[in-house]
């Protein structure tokens, strides 16, 4: 009887091995065979690239019977919804908060033995990064403020009165206005409600380039290019002269109508006629052509001496 007893617990221990063995050859080949989409996007200016596990492989893996790829999924899945929550709290400028994804990425790096936990890696080093960077600016600002009340008032009065009259936090004046401060009111605008990210960045003999293109596509990328000529002062700051927006018609027309406060929406415009909106100091024209190719030009109105 003991004998029985004992090749009983043998052989349960031999198929529960055997079946550990198993389990591990499955994950290793569910976790090989797993599919990453390339993805891009802005904050401040700075372009990102990472990665995102592709809805293939998670329509494939995500009734797996196989516990550990269960919770390799699970841990992936986590980690981008945070990488998400915290992108959305960088460009926001709700400050201060904490950052929550290197704690999700703890858990990824017990299971995603690839090159893309690397890129995972990356991304969450970067927002650190720019959250430093953001939260030493704000203190900055806070000790201008103490030296400088009057200034920090008017920018702070600035920035409420533009939410005020657009319904977002991006509006900005451009003509004689400091450049960082107004492209990357513009960047964030086009990357938050446009969905386009900026994919180049170039500022040469007093022209700063800046180009956009869709994050994801299916077709024919939605595109932008922003060219500002600039100027300096005596403070060796870059300041904007004007500006000219081109294209993809839908993504001209949509920064026309939605960025700036103007009542104006595609239909009430003509073919080789300017439309045109006025926030001082700034007139802003938009025009299409024949060949629905749409612009938009940003200068100093007429009905200004500055």
């Amino acid at each position: 009887m003991k004998k029985l007893l004992s090749l009983i617990t043998i052989s349960i221990l031999f198929i529960s091995a055997l079946n550990a063995q198993l389990d591990e050859v499955i994950f290793k080949k569910a976790l090989k065979k797993l599919e990453f989409d390339t993805i891009s996007y802005t904050i401040y200016g700075n372009n990102i690239t990472s990665v995102r596990l592709s809805e293939n492989s998670k329509a494939k893996y995500n009734k797996s019977t196989n516990s550990k790829v269960v919770k390799l999924l699970r841990t992936i899945d986590n980690l981008e919804s945070q990488l998400s929550e915290d992108k959305g709290l960088l460009i926001k400028d709700v400050y201060p908060f904490h950052l929550k994804s290197d704690y999700r990425l703890e858990y990824v790096e017990q299971y995603l033995n690839r090159s893309e936990l690397e890129v995972y890696t990356q991304e969450v080093q970067i927002h650190k990064d720019l959250y430093k960077i953001e939260v030493q600016r704000i203190k900055n600002e806070v000790a201008n403020q103490k030296a400088n009340t009057k200034k920090s008032n008017s920018q702070g009065l600035y920035k409420y009165r533009m939410r005020e009259l657009s319904g977002h936090n991006y509006l900005s004046h451009f003509y004689n206005r400091e450049l960082n401060f107004a492209q990357n009111r513009l960047t964030g605008f086009i990357d938050e409600f446009l969905d386009l990210s900026e994919v180049y960045h170039e500022l040469n003999n007093n022209k700063l380039v800046c180009r956009y293109k869709s994050k994801v596509s299916s077709g024919t990328p939605e595109t932008l290019e922003i060219i500002f000529d600039v100027y300096t002062k005596d403070d060796h700051l870059y300041y904007i002269n004007k500006v000219n927006v081109s294209g993809s018609y839908k993504s001209v027309i949509d920064l026309f109508v939605m960025y700036w406060p103007t009542k104006l929406n595609a239909n009430d415009t003509k073919v080789n006629e300017w439309a045109y909106y006025s926030m001082l100091p700034d007139r802003v024209g938009f025009y299409v052509d024949d060949y629905k190719k749409a612009r938009i030009e940003i200068g100093k109105s007429p009905n200004v001496n500055l």
